[in-house]
């Protein structure tokens, strides 16, 4: 359950440090990346943040302790796509870098950011929203709604020349 001592706010581009830092944690977590690549990462990912939050195609909610500390985030890329004969609309969302410091997991922050960003798609008329997940993190999207798809989808990792 979510402690009252906790306050959720929309992030900025002065929270780049803390979204740069998260983003590094969570994938060292998952991941188990060297520290090598998760420099580049954090260099190619701030200078990202620094274009695509001004322009509102990334819009990020961190969560603060009674310090006024930010202790979790989540982000939201909002995304064109093509209609489809099972979706006419040419907006999505699509959820990236939902993490909480280790300490403060167990009360309800990731599930709060998550509705959070969800109100904000209802709001601007975002219908489809989708992510990507650690087996973990499973329930907490499954119980605000998220379901899982088989998807055929395929890719390439084209090198450069």
């Amino acid at each position: 359950m979510l402690s009252p001592d906790y306050q959720i706010r929309r992030a900025t581009v002065e929270d780049i440090d803390i979204l740069v830092s998260h983003r590094r944690q969570m994938f060292a977590e998952i991941r188990n990346s060297e520290a090598a690549r998760l420099d580049a990462l954090d260099i190619a990912y701030r200078r990202w943040l620094a274009r695509k939050i001004p322009d509102g195609e990334y819009l990020s909610w961190v969560a603060l302790d009674e310090h006024g500390l930010v202790v979790a985030g989540a982000g939201l890329l909002i995304r064109e796509r093509l209609p489809s004969p099972s979706s006419l609309e040419e907006r999505e969302g699509y959820v990236a870098n939902v993490y909480t410091n280790p300490e403060c997991r167990g009360h309800g922050l990731a599930h709060r950011l998550m509705e959070t960003m969800m109100d904000w798609c209802r709001e601007h008329d975002i219908r489809t929203v989708t992510l990507f997940t650690a087996p973990k993190a499973e329930p907490i999207y499954r119980s605000l709604g998220f379901k899982i798809h088989a998807s055929p989808a395929m890719d390439i990792s084209l090198e450069h020349d």
